[in-house]
């Protein structure tokens, strides 16, 4: 058992090392949705970007009980939300 999770560790890793290297200087939530979180294939529960810089969240779930489509978060539709379209969203004092 442990051969086979070091294996996979070792896969992982290695993927997840490509597409960091390859990303280098211009990681962004955008790109790291498309080239890191869909490749690596990490975030089956919950997979979220936050953008502080325009203050924004990219955000998805894993597939409920009762819903359809993929299992993974990191396979489904992506939510943008941004502070300035959403504000009542964050419910933020002044």
């Amino acid at each position: 058992m442990r051969f086979l999770l070091d294996s996979f560790e070792t896969r992982f890793n290695k993927v997840l090392a490509q597409q960091l290297n390859a990303l280098y200087g211009n990681i962004t939530a955008p790109n790291a949705i498309r080239n890191l979180t869909s490749i690596v294939q990490t975030g089956s529960l919950l997979t979220t970007y936050y953008d502080f810089e325009i203050d924004s969240i990219y955000t998805a779930n894993a597939r409920g009980q009762n819903e359809s489509g993929p299992d993974n978060a990191y396979d489904r539709f992506i939510l943008y939300l941004s502070y300035y379209s959403s504000s009542f969203l964050w419910n933020l004092p002044d």
